[in-house]
């Protein structure tokens, strides 16, 4: 038993060697056994596989050999267009492609589709012409479409499985159905100031409105409603003044203002980048409606006027129904309604303020301009590039009003119809412009041969898309007694009248009448062409004529006492006088009026005066440069004139001398005839001799020098002290300015603008240090906070200021006079006049 288990393991053993090629090494019988190494298999660390099995293949010289070797374990991926081994990731492709979308229709706004085998996705792809306007990727066979605007469009679509796609199936439609739902305006899309826009990321749409300060500023939208009714209206906004308020306005319903509330404090959106919502509700027409937000309030309000806010934009709720385009026509407005007073009012009065409190304007008006110049500027967007109607709407008077209107740096005098009084808007029939795609700026501004007007708003309503091509020329241009004229041209209302020499512009002039008299400051021979003209719009070709303006009549000249007032009290608008105004209000003696008149001769002549007065045989004194004064007796009592609207004449008559002439009109008097009484002057008319005169030997025809009274502008002495009429002074002087700030203020017209040399005259001891401003700018010493002015060595010796060079402006100045305090070297003056002379 013991032998036999010893022949079986020997004989394992030589079976074991056999198998890896083991055994004696060339060793006879006779040498001992070597001992034998077990082999060990090697396999690599990679997966192999086949599409059933996987493996770790043997990596030694037995190449057979396999470990690990087992079946997939497949897990299909989320697109099952494959399954991947979760042990070796051995890829079994399932779907190698994708058949296309088939069956595409589109109903009542949905597009739908039959599903594709296999596929997981569909991108979708609607155009406009070559302009993708929706790309997008949905899971369901059907798209809601109704967001699309109404038109013509193509659809693609790709049903997507992993990375496999699809050819495309294309469908044409026609949008015809829309859900009517919130659409969203942005506050600085309806700004008509571009002042109040503040860009900044964190806004929604990245910029919001700001700087409503003064009432009257704020917004105008316009929305299309495609139903009548009641809707909600979020309006988003920010404000650190809890309690403000803005009052919103549907079209011209001006009785039910909506008031919106903003009653959370975020903080200001610039700071905090809060804002919050407001929600109220309005009665919307069916069509366009003109929504207007804007700051309206009191003092008695807090915070006063109504605080402020800052405006982000307002959300506007629609019906939510599922509407039929074919039963809607929406196009852009055909008319826009820009309030003056929600745009950019520029004054030179730093403190003129839109008027909110008279019922006859819509919403507000701006008024008062005062100044050549002031007026408002309106910047708005259009949809359309092309020919527009601008409607300036205002109350004046019935003759109207000249205007500077600039409309994308292209400027015209253009003149403006106005209500036929103060208290009555009209709009103008309108002027032609053209108006780009997009953002335009339009200025209105008082013209220098313009008036006072109500500024109401602007209309603009578009015309074409195609501009206007004039051809027409005038007929019978003709140039005699210094009058140049011509015929009518049928459906025409403006000419351009351009008179050159040497291919230099002496005159260019918009008119509405047919006739243009030749300024004496014209002569020697000159081109005049007049060129028939629409709105903006001016016809290629002129008719044209050579003429030669040396030889003037001296005609009659009509002086207007609204532009001969140095004191701005002393004027009165009123659409029934002269001008549309007049001037009263002549209490104290010495105060009165300043006219410029220039004589192609000298001698006596009438002077015939417009005036009214509500105290019979009321005096003035008629003071023709340094010639001895004419007592004026104005012996009918018409009434005053704003109550009665009546009138009289009366005449006089005046020593000039050739050339320019100063002539003062002033209240003179004593205690025994009341100091002579009171009267309104409407104009003064300087009668001419009828006499032809040779223009080239008249010189200085632009009046370059101004002798202004102290005592006609508008004083302030303490003590109410009044201007004392004195022989050592030209006519009287101020005196007595016992308190700081007592002095002066001059408002007068200048007729040209350039450069010049503003001296004082006054009586004092020798020198006083004194505080004058021009046009609100302060002149001083240099390095210093006030002016020394040089005064004469007494107080009854009047001397002339060195004086100071300083621009003015063609139209009206104003140049101010005031006593500084003693400490800072003020005193008393006798202020005798102000010289204002042209340098260059």
């Amino acid at each position: 038993m013991k032998k036999r288990f010893c022949l079986l393991v020997l004989g394992l053993s030589a079976l074991a060697l056999a198998a890896c090629g083991g055994g004696n090494q060339g060793g006879g019988d006779n040498e001992p056994d070597t001992p034998q190494t077990e082999h060990t298999h090697t396999y690599s660390s990679e997966w192999s596989s086949n599409e059933t099995h996987h493996w770790h293949a043997a990596t030694c010289e037995h190449t057979e050999e396999k470990s690990d070797y087992a079946e997939h374990s497949f897990v299909k991926d989320a697109d099952e267009t494959r399954e991947v081994c979760s042990v070796c990731e051995y890829v079994h492709v399932l779907v190698s492609e994708l058949a296309a979308p088939q069956n595409l229709a589109f109903a009542n706004g949905v597009l739908t589709f039959d599903a594709v085998e296999h596929a997981k996705r569909y991108d979708v792809t609607v155009s406009k012409g070559e302009e993708a306007v929706l790309n997008k990727t949905v899971t369901e066979t059907t798209l809601d479409l109704l967001p699309l605007e109404f038109g013509q469009y193509t659809v693609s679509v790709v049903a997507k499985a992993g990375s496999l796609s699809s050819s495309a199936a294309t469908l044409e439609i026609t949008q015809k159905y829309f859900v009517d739902g919130k659409r969203i305006l942005e506050a600085e899309d309806y700004v008509i100031n571009a002042e109040h826009i503040s860009v900044d990321e964190d806004a929604h749409g990245g910029k919001y409105a700001l700087g409503f300060n003064d009432c009257g500023q704020g917004l105008y939208f316009q929305y299309y409603s495609y139903k009548a009714g009641e809707r909600a209206i979020d309006v988003h906004y920010s404000t650190a003044a809890v309690g403000s308020y803005m009052n919103m306005y549907i079209g011209r319903d001006e009785e039910h203002p909506i008031m919106v509330l903003f009653d959370e404090n975020t903080g200001w959106f610039g700071d905090s980048k809060t804002s919050a919502v407001k929600t109220v509700t309005a009665n919307l027409q069916q069509g366009w409606n003109d929504i207007y937000l804007f700051k309206e309030g009191t003092a008695q309000d807090y915070p006063e006027y109504g605080g402020w806010a800052q405006i982000d934009y307002i959300e506007i709720a629609g019906s939510d129904e599922v509407l039929d385009s074919s039963n809607y026509t929406v196009t852009a407005p055909a008319r826009y309604q820009f309030e003056a007073e929600q745009a950019k009012w520029h004054w030179k009065d730093a403190n003129a303020r839109p008027n909110m409190s008279d019922a006859f304007p819509s919403h507000g008006y701006l008024g008062f301009q005062d100044n050549a110049g002031d007026g408002v500027t309106y910047n708005i967007n259009m949809p359309y590039a092309g020919t527009y109607l601008l409607k300036f709407a205002s109350a004046a008077d019935q003759n109207g009003r000249y205007y500077d209107v600039t409309v994308n740096d292209v400027k015209d005098n253009i003149f403006v119809k106005t209500g036929p009084s103060w208290d009555h808007v009209e709009e103008d029939d309108g002027f032609l412009v053209h108006l780009n795609q997009g953002a335009n700026t339009i200025d209105f501004s008082r013209g220098a041969n313009g008036n006072w007007a109500c500024i109401d708003y602007l209309a603009v309503e578009f015309v074409s898309e195609s501009d206007p091509v004039l051809s027409e020329k005038v007929a019978n241009l003709k140039f005699a007694e210094g009058v140049l004229s011509f015929d009518a041209v049928e459906g025409y209302k403006e000419y351009k009248v351009v008179l050159s020499q040497n291919n230099e512009v002496l005159l260019s002039k918009v008119i509405r009448e047919t006739s243009l008299e030749v300024p004496v400051t014209i002569h020697g021979d000159v081109l005049a062409q007049v060129f028939v003209k629409k709105g903006f719009f001016v016809a290629p070709e002129a008719a044209s004529l050579s003429i030669n303006p040396d030889m003037v009549i001296d005609k009659d000249v009509k002086l207007e006492a609204e532009l001969a007032t140095i004191g701005e009290k002393h004027y009165s608008v009123d659409s029934r006088a002269s001008g549309g105004a007049y001037a009263l209000g002549f209490d104290q003696c010495g105060e009165g009026l300043y006219f410029r008149y220039y004589a192609f001769e000298a001698g006596e002549r009438e002077v015939e005066i417009c005036y009214s007065t509500g105290v019979a045989n009321s005096k003035m004194e008629l003071r023709a440069n340094n010639e001895a004064p004419v007592v004026v007796t104005f012996t009918e009592n018409t009434g005053w004139f704003g109550d009665s609207g009546v009138s009289a004449t009366v005449k006089a008559t005046a020593t000039l001398s050739k050339g320019w002439n100063n002539i003062y009109l002033i209240k003179n008097g004593t205690d025994a005839d009341n100091y002579g009484g009171w009267v309104q002057i409407d104009y003064m008319v300087v009668k001419g001799t009828l006499k032809e005169f040779d223009s080239s030997t008249l010189s200085d025809l632009v009046c370059n020098s101004y002798k202004l009274e102290a005592e006609s502008g508008n004083w302030r002495i303490s003590y109410s002290r009044v201007p004392q009429m004195n022989g050592d002074f030209s006519i009287a002087f101020l005196g007595d300015q016992d308190t700081e700030g007592d002095g002066v203020t001059y408002k007068f017209y200048v007729d040209q603008a350039g450069t010049y040399k503003v001296q004082f005259f006054c009586g004092g001891e020798s020198s006083r240090k004194v505080s004058i401003t021009v046009n609100n700018d302060k002149i001083t010493d240099e390095g210093q906070n006030y002016y020394t002015l040089t005064t004469g060595a007494g107080w009854n010796a009047v001397a002339g200021d060195p004086g100071f060079n300083v621009s003015l402006n063609q139209g009206w100045n104003t140049i101010d006079l005031s006593r500084l305090s003693n400490e800072l070297g003020g005193g008393w003056l006798c202020i005798d006049y102000c010289l204002v002379t042209l340098v260059a």
